[in-house]
């Protein structure tokens, strides 16, 4: 891996937590996937402490949050009508 130093495994709940935390904290509507570097973070999954310089790519919009919200039964999801 030329450009990647690390990769780590995260459950599809961790997304979708990472997913609302992102929306809850940081007003960033993402899809599952694209928060996933966030699952990984906030799972330790992997240690950031031993980077100098950590960048962490938070991407894709296409998701419909109140069905994927609704799904994996996040609780005071904001789309929530």
């Amino acid at each position: 891996m030329r450009y990647v130093d690390e990769a780590a495994l995260v459950t599809d709940q961790q997304m979708v937590e990472a997913m609302h935390w992102l929306w809850t904290e940081c007003n960033q509507l993402v899809e599952p996937a694209g928060a996933a570097v966030i699952a990984a973070l906030q799972g330790n999954a992997i240690d950031i402490a031993r980077y100098t310089a950590p960048v962490a790519v938070i991407c894709g919009g296409n998701a419909d949050a109140a069905c994927v919200f609704e799904k994996y039964g996040v609780r005071n999801a904001p789309l929530d009508k």
